[in-house]
């Protein structure tokens, strides 16, 4: 009978459940850089009438929430949602303050939470 022993398994797994981690971190420290961008441009482009809309802005860090990463960036004043969605004339500012931000955002996202993951998997082989 031959028989075959597998040494260091623990210390595999181990190592495997850490780079879990880190790829989780990395995705959460990715989203945290796209919603800060998404937030500071919005900051940029919100229009300004008294400020409190614009003051208004808000941006919750990425957290893990069950099986998935959240962010939220957004505005709480009462007219936001009537400032951002109806076509208008403003002289500081614009309508879609957020969703143009946000579609900017979007090209090329996968691509850089991506290779911010592959950056915490070369890194976790080398410990």
């Amino acid at each position: 009978m031959t028989e075959i022993r597998i040494v260091g398994l623990s210390a595999f797994k181990k190592k495997l459940d850490d780079m879990q981690n880190q790829c989780i971190a990395a995705v959460q420290e990715s989203i945290n850089s796209e919603a800060k961008q998404v937030f500071t441009e919005s900051q940029n482009e919100v229009p300004v009438g008294s400020g409190e809309l614009k003051q208004s802005g808000y941006l919750k860090e990425a957290k893990k929430a069950g099986g998935e990463i959240v962010a939220e960036v957004g505005y709480s004043a009462k007219h936001a949602v009537q400032v951002h969605d109806v076509p208008a004339y403003h002289p500081t500012g614009k309508w879609q303050f957020l969703r143009d931000p946000l579609k900017r955002a979007a090209g090329g996202f996968a691509s850089r939470v991506g290779n911010r993951v592959l950056a915490a998997i070369r890194q976790g082989w080398k410990k």
